[in-house]
């Protein structure tokens, strides 16, 4: 069994505190950290977690064990509020004080922390111009331990069961959303910060240890939206994308958006070309670190669309989805005078990409696909200056990495990358490819040597079979069935180096980089 410490961030395989190893199948679809079967994510869990950081913590009973005042468990989650408010559903009963959400908003205020208790919530709730700070949050969360579930999201195509519009300083913790009652409709957190209503900009919003399924959209952000943390949540099953921002191009910029520590599985299932998370529009700063993507029915893995600057795609695993891991694209806009949104300083680092021959419905829809891809189909829009370094990506027919234009070509800086294309198909299938593609610039394609003579900003990389312990075309119905951990004699292990410039920070598991040689891809070899 593969030996880790109990601290890594999203639970692949199990350490030594947690289930038994037959459960390893549900951690592409689950957050365990502390391996003691309760989590994030219904497969394979009992429930919520009430402290993923202690295994004999994780129900309401268990907490009042070990500190018998729930403002100590709060304190040690890093919450101090000034005053708690419990919310029940309708149809819960508990002893002590409970309001409604109706009677708890006339007086919420900075510094609040709503518990909701258990049940389902047939409601939505809807703030508008609620400020709060960092210091002093509104905080909406699960009683530590209980499924909180809202199932009423709404009917429309923006409508959600959280419906944020200028909020400032909001927290949201350990709720579940699942619209079935209108599955594929609606979203599950939807915030609005535009310019154009009476409302102010979103700014400081915290999304974590959050499920959303069967929704349009587990997580939308739109219009003048800053200083948004996603984190240890599950988003799956969705019509259109896992989470989407954007911004138009009147409005303002995005700002500060971090995706971290989380998995999104099976979306796009009826919206052609949509991904586990896409940028629409230009933004500031964005990073999407350590999360896990894969078998979405007709669309790819990352997608960052009209402009971004000093972008961070780093530690991700993207996996059987229908189409490219990554995506850098640009189109024209609806208006005649949109601004000019290039992308520029952006970093794509030490991730795994596999693309498939068959997407999870049994399409060969990804069998052409590169791994990253750029265009710019507008002729207007510059990406410059790109740094992608240390990455692992395995493709079928199509290149692991895709220039449409070749003036994306010469400020890029392409290194210790381990490039592979897995070409499991018949003969005559194989001797149509040319051997060994590493790099497409327009219609023509490269192999390393020929790529890395093109520029001095491309060297160190190699093309090998990863040695991933298990990955193959035939796993696309089986998601659980890979493997992306790295063989003994992966050519991948030692491959990459540090960066003076980027905080490679730890893997997917949580295991540190070494001062060193380091592994290419996401995961650092362990036995």
């Amino acid at each position: 069994m593969f030996r880790l410490s109990c601290r890594f961030t999203i639970l692949l395989l199990v350490c030594a505190l947690s289930l038994p190893v037959s459960a390893a199948a549900n951690s592409y679809f689950s957050i365990d950290r502390d391996g003691d079967g309760y989590g994030v994510g219904e497969v394979g869990l009992k429930g919520p977690d009430a402290d993923d950081s202690d295994p004999t913590v994780n129900t309401p009973a268990s907490v009042k064990v070990k500190y018998l005042d729930l403002s100590l468990f709060l304190a040690k989650k890093n919450y101090h509020p000034d005053r708690i408010i419990v919310v029940c559903a309708e149809e819960s009963v508990f002893e002590g004080n409970c309001s409604t959400w109706s009677d708890a908003k006339k007086t919420i205020r900075p510094g609040d922390l709503v518990l909701f208790r258990e049940g389902t919530y047939h409601h939505q709730i809807k703030l508008k111009n609620v400020i709060a700070t960092k210091s002093h949050p509104i905080v909406l969360m699960a009683y530590p331990g209980e499924r909180v579930l809202f199932d009423n999201c709404g009917s429309g195509r923006n409508s959600a069961c959280f419906d944020f519009k200028g909020v400032q300083g909001i927290v949201v913790d350990g709720i579940w959303f699942d619209n079935a009652g209108n599955n594929g409709v609606a979203n599950g957190i939807y915030a609005n910060g535009s310019t154009h209503y009476d409302w102010g900009p979103v700014n400081g919003l915290v999304i974590r240890n959050v499920l959303a399924k069967n929704l349009k959209t587990g997580f939308r952000g739109m219009q003048n939206v800053h200083g948004v943390r996603i984190e240890n949540s599950v988003v799956h099953d969705t019509l259109s994308h896992a989470v989407y921002f954007g911004t138009r191009h009147d409005q303002p910029s995005n700002t500060d958006i971090s995706i971290e520590n989380s998995i999104f599985y099976r979306a796009a299932q009826k919206i052609d070309g949509r991904f586990c998370v896409q940028h629409n529009g230009m933004v500031d700063l964005l990073r999407i670190e350590k999360n896990i993507c894969h078998s979405n029915f007709t669309g790819g893995g990352i997608s960052i669309v009209n402009g971004a600057t000093e972008a961070t795609l780093k530690n991700n695993l993207i996996f059987n989805n229908a189409k490219q891991g990554i995506v850098f694209y640009a189109y024209k806009g609806k208006s005649s005078s949109a601004k000019k949104r290039d992308f520029l300083n952006n970093r794509i680092i030490n991730n795994t990409i596999w693309v498939g021959k068959n997407s999870v419905n049994g399409d060969e829809k990804p069998l052409h696909h590169p791994g990253i891809h750029f265009n710019d189909s507008t002729g207007k829009i510059d990406i410059l200056y790109t740094e992608i370094r240390n990455n692992i990506i395995a493709t079928q027919s199509g290149t692991p990495i895709e220039f449409l234009q070749e003036k994306a070509l010469p400020s890029t800086v392409i290194k210790n990358n381990l490039f592979f294309n897995t070409r499991e198909d018949t003969l005559a299938q194989l001797l149509s490819f040319k051997a060994e593609d590493a790099v497409a610039v327009g219609k023509t394609k490269y192999n390393v040597d020929e790529i890395e003579e093109m520029s001095d900003l491309i060297s160190n990389n190699s093309y090998a079979a990863p040695g991933f312990r298990n990955a193959s075309i035939d796993l696309f119905k089986q998601p659980a069935k890979f493997d992306f951990r790295l063989s003994a004699d992966s050519p991948a292990r030692d491959f990459s180096q540090p960066l003076p410039h980027i905080n490679l920070g730890d893997d997917l598991f949580g295991n540190l980089r070494n001062d060193g040689r380091i592994d290419a891809g996401c995961y650092e070899y362990g036995e």
